[in-house]
């Protein structure tokens, strides 16, 4: 993907490309990015967009090689290309209803090194196809693959850097949480907090807290935080919050009960040295600073305590599904009761 993003920069292109993977917004984004380069050098009406299910590889293979009536280069995109697919019949002729790609074979094999074909495929593509070969031989296959933790720390530090602001990590961690590698949310939630900065280039944590929408899962560990921090008001409060907000107790209790679970469970595997890396992959937590959140938590609790705290939740989970009293008043009591230490009634 670095190699097409410096030939964008450049505005030189192969003669022809296939764009597939799992991640839309960087698809797009690359995308966007072609075909504002094309039109940053006036070719913007020398741009073409075809259909893989009304065009045919003959189609395909006339447009790309056409010259533009108005001189420069000429963009053909070929939109829901399914001929890449692993179930695809290979050309030379019809097979299980595919059509004959010889045409588009013979173009690719000799192509108009002034114009840029783009294939649109869809999340995966068999690169076995005498197709994607072809294209591979003359031009470039990029796949748009999600980001993992690393990846996307960068991108969202490159997205700042490129409007002219920087964050701290737990600024970062923060927008990882409520959004997780959800890249339109994040891309959303970043320009709203650069545009709540102002003119200042450094965003602060508070500043991030305030702008930034919390996902459920952000707002539970911040009522983790009150918890550990033993401060009942606060927790109360924030648990209030997420109540009028909306945010069903069960969920709230249920999502309050797994950190809690997830804590123990870490201290237990941290105990028994190992590291970081293999209890996240043993508890399905997608991110390495969520894992050392947890474990800074679990520090502030013995194991027994921990046990009891998954009991008093336990506890207000059937005081709640059996009638004896209301589900939120249940769980707020609960939530006191794991920050004054009180036993399960």
């Amino acid at each position: 993907m670095r190699q097409l993003w410096q030939e964008i920069g450049q505005g030189v292109f192969l003669p022809a490309y296939i764009f597939y993977g799992k991640e839309p917004f960087l698809l797009e984004e690359a995308l966007s990015a072609v075909v504002a380069s094309f039109a940053s050098q006036g070719d913007q009406w020398n741009v073409e967009v075809l259909t893989g299910e009304t065009a045919t590889p003959l189609e395909v293979a006339l447009a790309a090689g056409a010259s533009s009536f108005l001189g420069g280069r000429r963009l053909v995109l070929l939109k829901d290309c399914g001929w890449l697919e692993a179930k695809a019949g290979e050309g030379g002729g019809k097979k299980g209803g595919e059509p004959d790609m010889s045409p588009l074979l013979e173009y690719l094999a000799k192509p108009n090194q002034e114009n840029c074909l783009i294939l649109l495929s869809g999340q995966s593509i068999d690169k076995r196809r005498r197709l994607a070969q072809a294209v591979q031989k003359c031009g470039r296959i990029v796949e748009f693959a999600p980001l993992n933790d690393g990846q996307l720390t960068d991108w969202i530090k490159k997205r700042l850097q490129r409007q002219g602001k920087r964050a701290p990590g737990e600024v970062l961690d923060h927008l990882i949480l409520s959004c997780g590698n959800n890249l339109h949310a994040l891309a959303g939630e970043i320009d709203k907090l650069v545009c709540h900065s102002g003119d200042n280039p450094l965003i602060s944590y508070e500043e991030a807290r305030l702008a930034v929408s919390q996902s459920s899962l952000l707002s539970v560990f911040t009522l983790v935080d009150a918890v550990c921090a033993k401060d009942g008001r606060l927790a109360a409060g924030l648990l209030r919050g997420m109540l009028k907000q909306g945010e069903p107790a069960q969920r709230i209790l249920s999502l309050l009960a797994r950190q809690i679970h997830n804590m123990m469970a870490a201290q237990d595997m941290q105990k028994q040295g190992q590291s970081n890396s293999v209890i996240m992959k043993e508890l399905g937590i997608p991110f390495p600073f969520i894992v050392e959140r947890l474990l800074r938590y679990a520090r502030l609790f013995t194991p027994k305590e921990l046990l009891e705290a998954l009991e008093l939740l336990l506890a207000a989970d059937k005081s709640g599904k059996s009638g004896q009293a209301r589900a939120e008043e249940a769980l707020e009591l609960a939530v006191l009761r794991i920050c004054f230490a009180l036993p399960v009634t």
